[in-house]
């Protein structure tokens, strides 16, 4: 994913966006000194939405004014930066109004005719307008995709924080995924038939030295797994100021070294049964 919008005026509203609610954005937004500016600062922010929260593709969407040059023509945009704001390509050719309101009035026609004339519906697929109003008038509602504010203010925090990661070019930190309840039931439960066939296995030595071998084998490989785990967690204690001294952990995984001792004595004196019964 390309990482930082096209707008040319995010560098300079980017600061605004620090935000938690779709209330605290409109703050920060009505605050700014002229419409004109309230106006880039959202056109902003629907770029860094689109593309955090719609699945839009920052490869395919352009804000008015950055296009290529074939591609206006071929979507005959106009020159100026009246009536869209925007497209986007990878959900079918989309025009995109953003719409910014102090105090949430109803959408009119006259907010909107020009985007509604511009976007042809020969060209466009879809007519999107994103908003911080809840309503439109009654002859808009068939004519246009709204994405209205009550829409938005379902964002979460950590919603308003990735899209402002995104316009400030801040790429995600990569967070491991944490096992859900009923995988970690699982995995204990598969651990635990495991560990009981082996054991089972083992057990078996005097009935069959093979089967024993197996178990000693696979009791092994078990006990070498866990006994890594000294080295790739914190195995050592860092308060104590590491290599020798042990950590919590540690100390329980050094029970393993006996079992694997007793593993390898198990696997040496079944794999010569079974060399004698062989000879025999």
């Amino acid at each position: 994913m390309h990482w930082g919008p096209k707008h040319p005026e995010a560098a300079r509203f980017a600061h605004l966006y620090n935000v938690k609610s779709l209330r605290e954005l409109e703050a920060e937004i009505s605050a700014l000194k002229t419409t004109k500016e309230q106006g880039y600062a959202w056109e902003v922010w629907c770029e860094g939405f689109l593309v955090t929260q719609e699945g839009v593709d920052p490869a395919t969407l352009w804000p008015q004014g950055t296009e290529p040059s074939e591609l206006r023509n071929r979507l005959r945009l106009p020159e100026d930066d009246k009536g869209i704001d925007g497209v986007f390509l990878n959900l079918g050719d989309s025009a995109y109004q953003a719409k910014f309101r102090t105090g949430r009035p109803t959408l009119t026609w006259d907010d909107l005719a020009t985007f509604l004339a511009l976007a042809d519906s020969k060209i466009f697929h879809h007519k999107v307008v994103i908003t911080n109003c809840e309503n439109v008038v009654p002859i808009l509602r068939d004519k246009i995709v709204l994405i209205r504010g009550s829409r938005l203010d379902e964002l979460t925090p950590n919603d308003f924080k990735v899209i402002y990661d995104w316009i400030n070019h801040r790429p995600p930190k990569p967070r491991k995924k944490k096992k859900k309840g009923y995988q970690q039931e699982a995995i204990s439960h598969v651990l635990g038939v495991v560990e009981v066939t082996i054991a089972i296995l083992i057990g078996l030595r005097h009935w069959s030295a093979k089967a024993s071998a197996l178990g000693g084998a696979a009791a092994v490989i078990m006990f070498l797994t866990t006994l890594s785990f000294l080295f790739s967690t914190p195995g050592w204690e860092p308060s104590l100021g590491g290599f020798p001294s042990l950590s919590v952990l540690g100390e329980f995984l050094l029970k393993d070294v006996v079992l694997l001792g007793a593993a390898l004595w198990s696997l040496g004196e079944a794999w010569t049964n079974c060399r004698v019964g062989r000879q025999a």
